[in-house]
């Protein structure tokens, strides 16, 4: 994987938020979507990007889909866990980010 892609997969507000979510717990799609407010197509598409840039895993339960982060894998590239903590501390020092 390219860290180009990576970043480019962080750099949208909605693909943070998403990541913040599955930080704290696996997620069905349509969960990650009704937190959002927007429709299933739009986040589906988010967690495309993420999942191609690694940083989130999806799994196929049945007709449903669930989410988590990279971090929560034992076979995870290295890096995954530092954005997790990246992101935590981000929302401990930015009051506005951690309201998103």
């Amino acid at each position: 994987m390219r860290t180009e892609h990576l970043f480019r997969a962080l750099a949208d507000p909605t693909r943070l938020r998403i990541m913040r979510l599955l930080g704290s717990m696996e997620l069905a799609v349509g969960e990650v979507a009704q937190v959002l407010g927007q429709s299933q197509p739009r986040v589906s598409r988010h967690i495309g990007i993420l999942c191609d840039a690694g940083l989130a895993e999806r799994r196929r339960e049945g007709s449903w889909v669930f989410l988590r982060a990279c971090a929560d894998s034992s076979e995870a590239p290295p890096f995954c866990a530092a954005i997790g903590d990246l992101l935590v501390d981000a929302e401990a020092a930015d009051a506005a980010f951690a309201e998103q």
